[in-house]
């Protein structure tokens, strides 16, 4: 999360947000602090957050099929929080305190169990390969109650609307964490995410950076943001895949993030043909 006087930039994962981060954190220099990655607006401090309802609060979204694709292929790179978790290559942190807290959890049934991490190891092998991209789809969004590492799959919201959807709903409101377990139906989560949402302004990431020129408190430094935009073309964390999600989906796979994913698709207007510029 990156603080300024005048802004809130909350890091939605494989949504651009490295890329965003860097540029932001470019334009406000000193005038800025970043706080762990990733955050809730829960899980910060009041006093480093200062008058947040006063402050722009700045988040990112993507296209749903395009963002699984992402964070598969990321994935298949050894990289990131899912695949760290469901591959268990967090094993050998056995005495930290957020451990403790979750082999607490599995052995009094409070956690479904893990699937076999050599089961998602196989999966995640090449990123090219786009029956494994299918397979690990299906694990995510439709195959029962097991625990992925962060809630998503033991919550209610994991029998209608996917991964995506979950973390937007627990970045994005107040009290979003506590919300995102018990939301039991697309209308509850629309009526939430309408009375409890905070953010001012989304950025595309297939418009990144025309998005970001058009941020009220960024059109004041629009000459030397579009100086910086210049330095940073190349994307920043990029997952090695092919280049168009689209290559990756059947009308199988297409139905599964159609369905899941029906609040983001509708609430952001996305299409399945919305390529990135």
């Amino acid at each position: 999360m990156l603080i300024t006087d005048e802004i809130v930039y909350l890091e939605l994962q494989k949504t651009g947000c490295s890329h965003t981060l860097e540029i932001l954190k470019e334009l406000y220099n000193k005038n800025s602090k970043i706080i762990g990655k990733h955050n809730t607006y829960d899980s910060i401090k009041k006093d480093d957050l200062g008058n947040f309802e006063s402050k722009l609060k700045i988040g990112n979204i993507r296209n749903p099929w395009d963002w699984y694709v992402s964070l598969w292929a990321f994935g298949c790179q050894r990289k990131g929080r899912l695949y760290n978790l469901v591959t268990n290559q967090n094993k050998g942190k056995l005495f930290s305190k957020k451990r403790a807290k979750s082999l607490l959890r599995e052995k009094i049934g409070f956690n479904y169990p893990k699937l076999d991490s050599k089961v998602w190891s196989k999966l995640y092998l090449d990123p090219f390969k786009i029956e494994n991209f299918s397979s690990w789809l299906k694990l995510i969004l439709t195959f029962g109650k097991h625990d992925i590492g962060e809630g998503y799959k033991n919550s209610e919201m994991s029998s209608f609307a996917g991964l995506l959807t979950y973390r937007y709903i627990k970045l994005y409101t107040y009290g979003g964490k506590k919300y995102a377990k018990k939301i039991c139906s697309l209308s509850e989560l629309i009526e939430i995410n309408k009375s409890r949402n905070f953010i001012d302004v989304i950025i595309k990431t297939e418009n990144l950076h025309r998005n970001i020129l058009d941020i009220p408190e960024i059109i004041k430094q629009k000459k030397k943001m579009k100086q910086i935009l210049k330095k940073y073309k190349e994307k920043v964390n990029p997952s090695i895949r092919f280049s168009d999600y689209r290559k990756y989906y059947n009308k199988r796979t297409f139905g599964l993030v159609d369905k899941y994913e029906k609040f983001i698709i509708n609430e952001h207007n996305y299409k399945f043909d919305s390529i990135q510029n």
